[in-house]
């Protein structure tokens, strides 16, 4: 059997658009996922809201990405993939960040999944790096807190892709399948959660080589 992490935000962890409420577990895009690569692949899911790729947040200091990881690598060793699924909280205003700023804490994160040496001995686990959707125009009550995100976003998108490729790791855009819900213009509603799954699932059996 193999084993995948999925490491993200509330794009992972499912945010309904709109509501701080979460989608049901078979309507997230891991579970889709899970459910296409079938019994061979174990699928475990560390996503948490806010989540940010190596920024603190004074108020909610643990939602930083690069604190975090190196104690989930060594939980769930060991692993055969990684894929990094983060970037979007890194664009809020407050966090004075822009898409290269962004690119460069998601290559904190890739570099550590590459890099990482554990128990039990073995070679690291591959790293796959999704990027977030582009965040179109925020809504309600995330608005304020997203201003001047679309702009940033849309450079993320080539960066990402950038790094990717300078990395040898593979790379895939939430943005290739699904726009964010015109509700809140930042999350994916149910039907780009599943466009996500099923996305998803040939590309992380090519990694892992399944077929």
């Amino acid at each position: 059997m193999k084993t995948v992490m999925v490491y993200g935000d509330s794009q992972t962890w499912g945010r309904k658009p709109g509501v701080p409420e979460r989608m049901p577990f078979t309507r997230r895009w891991t579970s889709i996922m899970a459910r296409r690569l079938g019994s061979e692949v174990h699928v475990i899911v560390e996503a948490l809201n806010g989540r940010t790729t190596c920024r603190d947040e004074p108020w909610k200091p643990w939602r930083n990405g690069a604190a975090h990881l190196d104690m989930l690598l060594a939980c769930h060793a060991p692993l055969d993939l990684v894929i990094i699924a983060l970037g979007c909280n890194d664009l809020q205003w407050h966090q004075h960040l822009g898409a290269y700023e962004s690119m460069l804490g998601v290559q904190v994160l890739l570099e550590k999944v590459l890099n990482w040496r554990g128990e039990p001995a073995g070679p690291p686990p591959r790293a796959f790096l999704l990027a977030p959707p582009r965040i179109t125009k925020p809504a309600g009550p995330l608005a304020e807190k997203f201003r001047g995100a679309p702009e940033k976003s849309e450079e993320q998108q080539r960066l990402y892709q950038q790094l990717a490729a300078e990395l040898g790791v593979p790379f895939f855009s939430m943005a290739e399948v699904a726009d964010p819900s015109p509700i809140d213009g930042i999350h994916l509603d149910e039907a780009g959660q599943a466009a996500l799954g099923e996305a998803m699932a040939p590309r992380v059996a090519e990694v892992l080589r399944l077929n």
